[in-house]
C-alpha cells in the first residue's frame, strides 16, 4: 500500500500532532487510573470481603469481564489471518489496530484474574506447583502462549514501519533506530518478514481457538447445572469472535472520525466486517436457541432451575434485554442493507456493533453468576450485588487499556506505512534468502529440551493427584513454548544478504 504526500502526512498525524483534546483525554484516564489504584489498595488491604463475592458466588464481575476480554482478543488474529493467509488485502489498514487490540485485551484480562485472586502474588503458585490435571494450568498455558505469540507477530509485522519512522520523524529517529534493531529497508528484508509473518499467522490461528475453548472448559468441566455442556467450547469461541469483530468495528470508526482517515478506512472495510459479524452472530443466536430448547423441553430439574432464573427470575430483565435489544435487533440492522442497499450506513453498523458488545458483556455475566446463585446443597438461593470496588477495578482496567493504546499510537504508526509487494511478487523474486541457521537450531534445541523438562517435572508426582515433586516445572514448560515461539523473530534478525 502506497500513499501520496498528503495522505502520508495524514497517516502520520497521530505521531506528529497533539491537540488540547489529547491532554484532556489523558488527564481523564490518569484520574480514572488513580481511583482504580485506590480501589485496588482497598481490596488488597481489606480482602475480597469488600466485593460482592461470598461463599456462594466465587466468580463475579472480574471473571465475567475476563471472559469478555479474552473474546475481544480474537479480533486481531482473525483479521490478520484473513489478510496474510486469505489475502484479503482490503482489510490491511485495520490489521495493526486489531493486533494491538489483541495484545492489550490479553493484558487487561490477566489483570482481572489478579483482581479475582485477592492475593495477586499467589499466581506464582501456578508456575511453581501447577499440575496436568488442573484446567487452570491449561488456561495459563494457552493465554501466555497467545500473548507472547501476538507480541512477536505484532513486532515482526511493524518492524519495517518503525525503520521508516526514523526517516520521516527526525526528532525521534534515535528511538526508532533502537526499536527497529538495525532493520535494513530493502526487498530482501521485506521478503523475510512477510515469510515469518505468514507462518506466525498460521501458527497463531489454532492457538486463538484453543484459548477460548480452554476458558470454556474452566466452567464446562465443572459438574454444575448451566455449565456442564459439551458444546461450551464452540459456543464460547463464536461469542468471542463476535465481540472481537464488533470491537474492531468500533475502534476503526473512532480512528476514521478523529484522524479523517476516510481515504484509508473505506466503507468496503465496514461492509466486509459487518457481513462477517452477521454470520457469526447468527451462529451464536442458533447456539443460544439450541441450549435453551434442549434444557426446557426435557432437561434435568437442576438445569431448568438455572434456566428459570434467566427466563423468569432475578436475571430475566438482563437476559431478555440481551436477546432482544443487543442480539436480535443488531442482527436485523446488519442484515437490512443486504436486501435494501440504500440503507447501508457506517453509523448503523457501528451502532449495531456497540449494542452487540454491550450484550455480549452482559451475556458473560449471565453465564457466570446465575449458575453460582443456585447451591448444590438444599440451601436458599444466593445473592450477588457488585460493589463500588468491583466497578472501579473494571472501569480502571479499561482506562489502562485506553492509555496503552493511546501511548502506542503516539509513538508508532497504527496503520501500515511500508510499500508491501504482493505475495506473488515476493515469492517470484530472484533474491534468495540466506539464513544463519545456527541461532535457529540453538533456539529449537533449547526450547524442546526446556519443554521436555517441564513435562517430565509436572508428570513426576509421589502420590496420585498430588503436587509435582519438581517445583517450577510449569514455568519450564511455558519457557520452552516461548523459546520455540521466538524462532520466527530470530529468523528475521539472522538472515544474510
Amino acid at each position: 500500500m502506497s500513499y501520496s504526500g498528503n495522505e502520508l502526512s495524514k497517516v502520520l498525524r497521530p505521531l506528529t500532532y497533539t491537540s488540547r483534546k489529547f491532554y484532556i483525554f489523558i488527564s481523564v484516564l490518569a484520574v480514572t487510573i488513580v481511583w482504580f489504584l485506590y480501589a485496588w489498595y482497598i481490596q488488597l488491604y481489606y480482602g475480597l470481603g469488600v466485593t460482592g463475592m461470598r461463599d456462594y458466588v466465587i466468580y463475579g464481575l472480574y471473571i465475567a469481564n475476563f471472559v469478555f476480554l479474552i473474546g475481544v482478543s480474537h479480533a486481531g488474529i482473525a483479521i490478520s489471518a484473513g489478510v496474510r493467509l486469505l489475502r484479503v488485502v482490503v482489510l490491511k489498514p485495520i490489521v495493526r489496530m486489531a493486533e494491538l487490540l489483541t495484545a492489550v485485551s490479553l493484558i487487561i484480562a490477566f489483570m482481572n484474574v489478579l483482581f479475582d485472586l485477592g492475593r495477586p502474588e499467589r499466581v506464582l503458585n501456578m508456575f511453581a506447583y501447577g499440575r496436568w490435571l488442573s484446567v487452570l494450568v491449561w488456561d495459563m498455558t494457552s493465554i501466555t502462549t497467545y500473548l507472547v505469540a501476538t507480541i512477536i507477530y505484532l513486532y515482526v509485522t511493524m518492524r519495517e514501519d518503525i525503520a521508516l519512522c526514523a526517516k520521516h520523524l527526525i526528532k525521534r529517529s534515535w528511538l526508532y533506530k533502537i526499536a527497529s534493531l538495525r532493520y535494513k529497508y530493502d526487498v530482501l528484508s521485506r521478503k523475510a518478514h512477510e515469510k515469518a509473518a505468514w507462518w506466525l499467522a498460521l501458527a497463531i490461528l489454532p492457538i486463538m481457538v484453543s484459548v477460548h475453548t480452554v476458558v470454556s472448559w474452566v466452567f464446562g468441566l465443572m459438574v454444575r447445572p448451566g455449565w456442564y455442556n459439551p458444546f461450551f467450547g464452540p459456543y464460547f469461541v463464536t461469542g468471542a469472535i463476535a465481540s472481537g469483530v464488533a470491537t474492531i468495528i468500533m475502534v476503526a470508526a473512532v480512528f476514521r472520525k478523529i484522524f479523517q482517515w476516510e481515504f484509508l478506512i473505506t466503507p468496503q472495510i465496514f461492509r466486509i466486517l459487518s457481513n462477517f459479524l452477521r454470520v457469526v452472530l447468527a451462529i451464536y443466536i442458533y447456539f443460544m436457541i439450541c441450549e435453551q430448547v434442549t434444557i426446557r423441553y426435557l432437561g434435568p430439574a437442576r438445569e431448568k432451575e438455572v434456566s428459570n432464573i434467566l427466563f423468569f427470575g432475578d436475571y430475566a430483565a438482563l437476559y431478555w434485554f440481551v436477546v432482544i435489544i443487543t442480539l436480535a435487533i443488531p442482527f436485523i440492522m446488519l442484515s437490512i442493507y443486504t436486501f435494501i442497499p440504500k440503507f447501508f450506513s457506517i453509523k448503523l453498523i457501528v451502532l449495531a456493533a456497540t449494542l452487540i458488545n454491550i450484550g455480549l458483556w452482559i451475556k458473560r455475566i449471565i453465564i457466570v453468576i446465575p449458575v453460582l446463585l443456585r447451591p448444590e446443597l438444599p440451601y436458599p438461593l444466593g445473592i450477588y450485588i457488585p460493589t463500588w470496588v468491583e466497578f472501579s477495578l473494571i472501569i480502571g482496567g479499561y482506562a489502562i487499556a485506553a492509555l496503552i493504546y493511546t501511548v502506542f499510537i503516539k509513538l508508532f504508526p497504527i496503520v501500515e506505512l511500508a510499500i508491501i509487494g504482493s505475495h506473488e511478487t515476493l515469492e517470484n523474486s530472484e533474491l534468495q534468502l540466506k539464513v544463519n541457521k545456527n541461532p535457529l537450531v540453538a533456539l529449537a534445541i533449547i526450547g524442546v529440551l526446556t519443554l521436555i523438562s517441564g513435562v517430565l517435572g509436572m508428570s513426576y508426582v509421589k502420590y496420585p493427584y498430588s503436587y509435582p515433586e519438581v517445583p517450577w516445572a510449569p514455568a519450564a514448560w511455558l519457557l520452552g513454548i516461548i523459546t520455540l515461539l521466538s524462532i520466527p523473530l530470530a529468523y528475521v534478525l539472522s538472515f544474510k544478504e
